[in-house]
């Protein structure tokens, strides 16, 4: 059947599991609400596209990652491995660190960030979180 093919059998879980990391709001959903409060859409489309480029970036690799996957189980072990030393990292940076207060300043003029510095953001944001990591690469 048709319908097979375009909605294999683990679908729906894959769905459920995408509907639920999205419950939980990451840091480029705060990097774009930030910047779309303060700068409207054209201080945030940068953003969008650079979040959209770390993700597909991601899906890529995760598809060239299971081939390599299948041909070395070995390789798995090791990224397991790095992954695990990985989250250990960071959580011992947040138990060793100290509560910040931040003072909020009020700036007369807010300059809207270039286009490339919008894309940058938003490549940073996406590439460095460690929940698209785990999400797509699961």
């Amino acid at each position: 059947m048709v319908i097979d093919t375009l909605f294999p059998a683990h679908f729906p879980v894959l769905a459920l599991a995408h509907f639920v990391a999205l419950l939980s709001p990451g840091p480029d959903f705060f990097l774009l609400a930030a910047f779309a409060l303060r700068h409207r859409l054209r201080g945030s489309i940068g953003i969008c596209i650079g979040i959209a480029l770390g993700n597909g970036c991601y899906i890529l690799l995760a598809i060239m990652g299971d081939a390599a996957i299948q041909q070395m189980p070995v390789l798995f072990v090791l990224l397991q491995l790095a992954g695990a030393l990985y989250l250990l990292w960071i959580g011992s940076q947040l138990v060793r660190s100290s509560a910040r207060t931040t003072a909020l300043t009020i700036t007369e003029t807010l300059r809207v960030p270039s286009l490339a510095h919008q894309l940058l953001l938003g490549l940073g944001s996406s590439l460095l979180n460690p929940k698209n990591m785990l999400f797509l690469s699961a």
